[in-house]
């Protein structure tokens, strides 16, 4: 009988063995499920970030342009200030000559 009990004891333990072993293999697939969505939700937003990175990016050489833009409009201001200038002091120029003109003639 202590053998029969011995067996019986040994046939419990081994089917408890077996269950840990069935449950640890549940919790290995289960951490697998996890991983796996884990890893779906890491790539996911990798790739909003790649999204959100090129347009930024976009961005970027949109506002390069525009302060390339906005440096060529500066450099043209200054050209036609530097025109109007010019053009402001030939007009005195002209104002003056005719004054002068105008002296001439009436002396």
């Amino acid at each position: 009988e202590t053998k029969d009990h011995q067996i019986d004891q040994l046939k419990q333990e081994l089917e408890a063995m077996k269950r840990q072993i069935e449950q640890s293999q549940l919790t290995a697939e289960e951490k697998a499920a996890i991983l796996g969505r884990q890893l779906q939700n890491a790539q996911n937003e990798l790739g909003a970030l790649q999204s959100e990175y090129s347009h930024l990016a976009r961005l970027a050489g949109q506002l390069g342009e525009e302060a390339k833009q906005k440096e060529l409009c500066d450099i043209v201001a200054i050209e036609v200030m530097a025109k109007g200038e010019d053009l402001a002091a030939l007009e005195n120029d002209v104002y003056l000559l005719e004054m002068f003109v105008g002296e001439g003639e009436q002396a």
